[in-house]
């Protein structure tokens, strides 16, 4: 006869459950975590099978020094110094001077032929009604300039600094064996303010400042597109086609001379083709491998098993790889896919690692995106650039892309979304057509996007090709 009270009863029963439950959830763990290190020995060993280092140290080129280096200049580098790096310095910076972020909404679409609006900029800031009647382009311009007065001797410097030092590397800092993030807020606030200036001075025929401005921007993306984390291209690409407004501006209204357009040819730095662009996802991968090391970045209710086929489905990118994909396009397709399809393993007892790779995925679409349009924008710039100075010796625009080499470019440059030349034809006197194809691999003659939304070139549905509007001198 059990002679134990009822709530002893109770309490030993629910302790013997709750042992019973916690050692099957304990020997799942094991057995998890016991599966996901061996996927990942055995992924790293396929990827060393094939050249492909994890190891973000063996994509570093170089040391640049420190003379040379854009990011070394005292007005830069306080933004990229370990104090700095976290953002602390450059959030410091904005808020003191209360950085005109309202430009957004003016900022012109060279992409969809547009060019910024000072005017609509005079109305917004003076609150004013859209029907009220405001100064003329050059007043707005000025006014524009006016609200960047507090910070123009930093930009200036920075301008100088671009000019004097020829190379860019944005410095690595380490943390137990971990890259620390950079002020990225730094460089897309600096990039951002710089074109916005540019573009004003264009509009009052400052030109050589609309040049030291756009090229400074252009070097600040090279330094992005150089360190070796993925967060950073990707960045570096989304704020590319910033400073390819104002060059595109000058190249339209014919302002740039012969010197100034070979030094922004050569500051639009681009991979040559989506096939090439192997070594750059290879380098991202390493970056994203090197993020993944640091335990924080696992999710608190994920065994680390379960984080391993997560970073196997991550550091895979077999979206991505030239060999899986044909072109972005399709790459495009292939990211919606879940972790199931980049790594079988991820089928059994992981369906939480499946859904945060899977959810991870939406990632991997930004980047095939962002990565295409920045590098094609650039791309873009680079052979307009070429185009512009053959006008200027010739008087004329060539009758075809093989007439720029080898004086002007070293080589016809690729569309970055299926590897063939440009798109390129002379449509009239003084005006061409240039355009890559689009993430649609849809060649529509170099029709612009159909809806002029202000990220029309990562829209897959947008219609249209990515295009160089050019149209005839004023």
């Amino acid at each position: 006869m059990n002679l134990l009270p009822r709530w002893i009863i109770i309490l030993r029963r629910t302790l013997l459950g709750a042992a019973i439950v916690a050692t099957v959830v304990a020997a799942a763990v094991v057995e998890e975590d016991f599966r996901g290190e061996r996927a990942w020995e055995r992924f790293k060993a396929q990827r060393a099978a094939t050249g492909r280092s994890l190891d973000p140290a063996d994509y570093r080129e170089p040391a640049v020094p420190e003379r040379e280096n854009l990011f070394k200049a005292p007005v830069l580098a306080r933004y990229f110094e370990p104090d700095g790096s976290w953002g602390r310095a450059w959030n410091a910076f904005s808020q003191r001077y209360d950085l005109p972020w309202e430009t957004w909404p003016t900022y012109g679409q060279w992409q969809t032929g547009e060019p910024t609006d000072f005017e609509a900029y005079y109305r917004l800031v003076q609150h004013l009604p859209p029907d009220a009647p405001v100064p003329s382009s050059p007043p707005a311009a000025e006014f524009a300039l006016r609200r960047l007065d507090p910070i123009k001797a930093d930009l200036d410097t920075l301008d100088a600094a671009a000019l004097a030092r020829p190379r860019t590397e944005i410095f690595g800092v380490e943390s137990d064996g971990a890259l620390v993030p950079k002020s990225i807020a730094a460089l897309k606030g600096l990039v951002q303010v710089l074109s916005w200036r540019a573009s004003a001075e264009l509009a009052l025929d400052r030109r050589q400042e609309a040049f030291a401005d756009t090229y400074a921007a252009l070097r600040l993306i090279n330094g992005g597109l150089r360190y070796p984390t993925m967060v950073h291209d990707m960045i570096a690409c989304a704020m590319a086609p910033r400073p390819v407004q104002p060059l595109w501006e000058g190249c339209q209204r014919h302002v740039w001379s012969r010197p100034q357009l070979e030094q922004l040819e050569a500051a639009a730095v681009v991979v040559q083709s989506y096939g090439e662009v192997a070594a750059v996802v290879d380098r991202n991968q390493a970056g994203l491998a090197d993020f993944f090391a640091d335990p924080s970045s696992r999710p608190f209710w994920m065994p680390l098993g379960w984080r391993k086929l997560s970073e196997i489905a991550g550091l895979d990118l077999g979206n991505l790889d030239p060999a899986r994909a044909a072109n972005p396009a399709d790459a495009m397709d292939a990211a919606t896919l879940s972790s199931l399809a980049v790594f079988p393993e991820g089928r059994r007892h992981s369906l939480p690692a499946i859904l945060w790779g899977a959810g991870n995925n939406w990632f991997y679409q930004g980047l095939v995106t962002t990565l295409t349009s920045g590098q094609t924008a650039l791309r873009l710039a680079h052979a307009a650039c070429a185009l512009e100075r053959f006008r200027l010796d010739r008087g004329h625009y060539p009758a075809n892309l093989t007439e720029l080499v080898p004086t002007y470019l070293d080589r016809v440059p690729a569309d970055f979304i299926d590897g063939r030349p440009l798109r390129y034809s002379v449509a009239a006197e003084d005006t061409f057509r240039l355009y890559s194809i689009g993430l649609n691999g849809i060649d529509d003659g170099g029709a612009l996007p159909s809806r002029k939304a202000k990220y029309a070139w990562n829209d897959k549905d947008a219609g249209g090709d990515w295009a160089w509007p050019s149209r005839a001198a004023p």
